[in-house]
């Protein structure tokens, strides 16, 4: 009788596991992405919930039918959400992202309690109804068939992860964003499409769990709360794995002892905080080119290259001649969105009969920024 009633809650919290999987995988594909944590998942449930409820009770579409369609209104109403909300905190503080986040929750929590109180409702007489029976264990259909709808899910997202441009384009904006960008993604465009995927998992599960599951308007704080904690429990092991990775693997080529320091640190208080800033470098730089290979437009990358000396008398002048002399500068500007800052030096540029273009430069001059940072 113990092990009966052992196996039946395991394979209970098996299908219910991959229900709790298919959420936190939305709500860990938006967090990889972005690093901004989606307190509204669960609201963002309760939406999909009702939005298949609605669409049975107003036009009579079954849950199991109306997926598509709950799956096309969390995408949209995901990218709606970054394009008004998301985006404007992306470089906010942890903090603001964390309030921004928790606030649309509770506004999405407040509308729904105002336009369809909080009653429980629920789907009568669903296509998926009944349960299956082998040997002690009980199964419910609908609990047996969400499991199954979840389980192509996961491989339909791994496809497109890992096999279309669109999800190799999305790796690469997880990875490296600004890397991404010189590449020619636009990283904006990716992280709407990752809040389209990741409300899209969320339309899936909350679409199969109209067939079995009481709807209200508190219903995704629950399954929120552990998909938050299955998202903590993954990162945590994959951490603690690199972690132990590279514990395992000594450096080859470095070894050294570190002594400790006879002063103690000093840490500041309060703690820096740090902040991302780009920086934007042209460096300018004149050339001296044969006219005659600008007139006849054979211009090419060799005559643009200069090779530079240290001192012009380490070159043997007995066995080549200099016939070109030429004074050239240098300009490098670095820029952020908080000012710009711009350094020049000068030069002796020369040719030599072997061929080769030389500059002997000087020193570099002192920064000069139009605001000081």
């Amino acid at each position: 009788m113990t092990s009966d009633i052992i196996l039946q809650a395991i394979v209970t919290g098996l299908m219910m596991g991959l229900i709790y999987a298919l959420i936190a995988a939305g709500l860990s594909l938006i967090f990889g992405l972005m690093d901004i944590v989606n307190f509204a998942h669960g609201e963002h449930l309760m939406l999909s919930m009702f939005s298949s409820f609605w669409l049975w009770s107003l036009f009579g579409i079954d849950p199991i039918f109306s997926i598509p369609i709950t799956i096309l209104l969390m995408a949209i109403c995901g990218i709606l959400t970054h394009y008004f909300l998301i985006r404007y905190i992306l470089k906010a503080k942890m903090l603001i992202q964390i309030c921004a986040t928790f606030g649309l929750s509770i506004f999405i929590r407040s509308i729904a309690q105002l336009l369809w109180t909080p009653d429980f409702r629920n789907v009568d007489k669903p296509l998926l109804e009944g349960r299956l029976e082998i040997g002690p264990v009980f199964i419910g259909q609908p609990q047996l068939i969400a499991s199954l709808v979840c389980l192509l899910a996961f491989f339909g997202l791994y496809l497109f992860v890992t096999k279309t441009e669109t999800g190799l384009a999305l790796q690469a904006t997880a990875q490296d964003r600004h890397a991404a960008e010189v590449l020619g993604i636009p990283s904006n465009k990716m992280f709407a499409i990752g809040w389209a995927i990741g409300l899209g998992c969320v339309g899936i599960a909350g679409g199969m769990m109209a067939n079995y599951f009481f709807i209200f308007t508190d219903v995704g704080i629950n399954f929120a709360l552990f998909a938050f904690v299955v998202l903590s429990f993954a990162y945590s092991a994959i951490n603690k794995a690199h972690a132990v990775d590279y514990i395992k693997k000594p450096s080859e080529t470095h070894h050294q002892s570190f002594e400790p320091y006879e002063n103690p640190i000093v840490i500041p208080d309060p703690k820096p905080r740090g902040t991302v800033v780009r920086v934007k470098e042209i460096t300018t730089y004149d050339v001296v080119v044969d006219e005659a290979k600008i007139a006849a437009n054979h211009v090419t990358m060799d005559d643009l290259e200069l090779i530079e000396v240290k001192d012009k008398k380490d070159i043997n002048f007995h066995q080549v001649d200099c016939y070109f002399y030429a004074k050239v500068k240098q300009t490098q500007t670095k820029s952020t969105d908080y000012g710009a800052s711009t350094r020049w030096r000068e030069g002796e540029q020369f040719w030599l009969s072997d061929g080769g273009k030389y500059v002997e430069w000087e020193p570099w001059s002192e920064w000069y920024a139009g605001n000081k940072w």
